[in-house]
């Protein structure tokens, strides 16, 4: 109750107790902690964060993938669509100005007008985006760029999943109408009222992609599937 009932500058706060709470009463991850050197008054939810981030590092590490190897020397590691591929991300594609190497992200909020509130925290079938912890309107609809590393096995996409495939978010980059044409359930009732809500979100950024033909979203996609 006291983390549902906070406002979100007081959650993390009001997290931090919770789950320091549950862990300092087990016995034995007490015992396992002191001998770490953790102390219970400094102990916080980033504690939690930090030790997932190490835990998955180390059992579930990514191998190399086939754009690394490519960058280390390996010229075959890399199919011509596929280097193709590259040359478009990185030049007419304007993939790179957001997506941004080493883990293909700017770590920056943009908005590429995707359909709102089916799931995270939304208002008015509004989600909150960014705004959610700046409280500015101008932050609505903005969602931190997502890294790209092994991008070809994280589907669902989109901060909601509405993406099935690589190639219709890679679409709806340059065609944001593509995805409402395939998906005409986004605009039944009220919903298709507020498409241009969503579109005028649109980071201004999408403006410069000169993505035109099939080949290039083959190529595209080929890239994506080899980092």
């Amino acid at each position: 109750m006291a983390v549902g009932d906070s406002l979100y500058q007081d959650k993390y706060k009001a997290l931090s107790s919770a789950i320091s709470n549950r862990v300092w009463a087990d016995k034995d991850l007490v015992s396992s902690l002191k001998r770490l050197g953790v102390d219970k008054d400094s102990f916080e939810l980033a504690d939690i964060g930090n030790a997932l981030a190490d835990f998955i590092a180390v059992k579930f590490s990514c191998p190399p993938s086939r754009w690394q190897s490519f960058l280390k020397g390996d010229k075959g590691a890399l199919s011509t669509i596929e280097k193709k591929g590259a040359v478009a991300f990185f030049g007419k594609g304007r993939c790179a100005v957001c997506h941004t190497p080493p883990l293909f992200s700017d770590f920056k909020f943009h908005s590429i007008g995707v359909p709102q509130g089916d799931f995270g925290p939304h208002t008015r079938t509004r989600d909150l985006g960014r705004a959610g912890v700046t409280n500015k309107a101008d932050d609505l609809y903005l969602f931190r760029t997502p890294p790209l590393i092994a991008v070809k096995d994280t589907a669902p996409y989109g901060h909601n999943g509405v993406f099935s495939t690589l190639e219709s978010v890679v679409v709806h980059h340059v065609n944001p109408v593509q995805l409402f044409l395939d998906k005409p359930e986004l605009m039944e009732g009220n919903d298709r009222y507020r498409l241009g809500r969503y579109l005028d979100a649109r980071s201004e950024l999408l403006r410069a992609i000169e993505v035109f033909s099939d080949d290039d979203l083959k190529s595209i996609i080929s890239f994506l599937e080899a980092i």
